[in-house]
């Protein structure tokens, strides 16, 4: 599902990562830092702008109304799992223009060894998951969860390397 949906970036963020590059090799560093923000702003502001209608759209039509279940514990798990999907999902774009920054910068190994981390981590999160019976909503945050949260590392790498700028320049 969330494979379906990658589009309503609106394309920014593949427009990020040339716009980085670019960047990159013919401006400053301040202009970097200025497009690393932007970037990240605008993508949080899609991000929060599809996490409402998502939200909006789950509201009018639930996703356990959608899928056939039979039992009440089964339409839980789904309204859990569709709510923690629709909060991952308008994460995600934001926290993935970090990885975008990384690409643009030509660093693409950072983003494959975190997503290989990331997903050695969330096979062994299933296997214990699974052998304590968790729940489905546990299970997604175990791998949808960990996979889309994962870039927030390096959020932690991009501010200490001053590439966010705090100041506003027109």
């Amino acid at each position: 599902l969330a494979g379906l949906l990658t589009f309503l970036d609106l394309g920014v963020g593949n427009g990020f990562v040339s716009h980085i590059a670019k960047v990159k090799v013919t401006g400053g560093f301040e202009e970097f830092r200025c497009t690393v923000t932007r970037g990240l702003i605008l993508l949080a502001l899609i991000g929060t702008v599809v996490g409402i209608l998502l939200y909006l759209l789950n509201l009018w039509i639930p996703f356990e109304t959608i899928i056939s279940v039979e039992t009440e514990q089964a339409q839980e798990d789904a309204r859990v799992s569709a709510w923690i999907f629709i909060g991952l999902f308008s994460l995600g774009i934001p926290l993935n223009g970090i990885y975008q920054i990384f690409q643009g910068l030509q660093k693409s190994w950072v983003v494959h060894s975190l997503k290989s981390s990331g997903s050695i981590l969330s096979i062994l999160a299933v296997v214990i998951l699974s052998a304590n019976e968790a729940d489905p909503g546990d299970l997604l945050m175990a791998t949808y969860g960990v996979q889309t949260l994962l870039p927030a590392i390096l959020l932690v790498y991009i501010v200490k390397k001053n590439w966010i700028s705090y100041i506003y320049n027109s």
